[in-house]
């Protein structure tokens, strides 16, 4: 999908049918499902605050940020959050400098600490996250561009409308998975979730590119929080 208004484009859909399949051979197995496994999110799920004021105000590498730091943090049912522990916190964090995706997998007030980060322009993988997290986070990524300052509002339209149909397009091919594929339907899901992951991830580093030069003041608190 192109749109004259951006540079040149293709939906997700789109980059499906012309996607050329590998020679490798077919492995059946849980790792052919990666992409449905995980928590779905919607719009509902992320939340935004200055980081002075998100739960990883008390981390000590985001301690010495810019104070206007913002945070867009995924609310969701394993999230543990205490005064001295923290377990399973995602967050895009965005600062003067950075537009990365932050996994605290534990932090515990009195030390030790197990976190990742991710630069979300570049990134082709979310590590041993499924591409389920690449989906999620497109959302936060639709937030973001909603909230700019700097992108006028017709490219705005524009890209808002690409990523709510490439979402909707990998949502839609998730709701249509069989619970219990039979071995055809095991061996043409294995190709296709190749090529959706693929396309997936390449159409995310273009939408966070775009923001590539935003600092935090580049964005409308009020319409991040809307």
């Amino acid at each position: 999908m192109s749109n004259s208004n951006v540079q040149y484009h293709n939906s997700i859909k789109a980059q499906i049918k012309t996607f050329k399949l590998s020679g490798e051979r077919i492995e059946l197995g849980e790792r052919a499902y990666s992409l449905t496994s995980g928590f779905i999110a919607d719009m509902s799920n992320w939340k935004v605050s200055l980081i002075k004021d998100s739960t990883l105000a008390n981390i000590s590498i985001f301690q010495g940020v810019s104070k206007d730091s913002l945070v867009i943090e995924l609310e969701h049912s394993d999230k543990y959050v205490t005064a001295d522990h923290l377990r399973d916190v995602y967050a895009v964090v965005i600062t003067e400098n950075q537009l990365e995706y932050v996994v605290v997998k534990s932090w515990y007030q009195k030390g030790g600490m197990e976190l990742d980060t991710f630069t979300l322009p570049t990134t082709s993988s979310f590590g041993y996250f499924s591409a389920t997290t690449c989906l999620n986070i497109l959302l936060a990524c639709k937030i973001s561009i909603k909230a700019s300052t700097k992108i006028n509002e017709q490219k705005k339209q524009a890209i808002l409308k690409l990523i709510e149909v490439d979402h909707a397009f990998v949502l839609g091919f998730i709701q249509r998975i069989p619970a219990s594929p039979h071995e055809k339907q095991a061996q043409w899901l294995h190709y296709e979730i190749q090529r959706m992951t693929a396309a997936l991830y390449t159409n995310s580093r273009y939408y966070w590119s775009l923001l590539v030069d935003h600092k935090p003041s580049d964005y409308d608190l009020q319409a991040l929080n809307r």
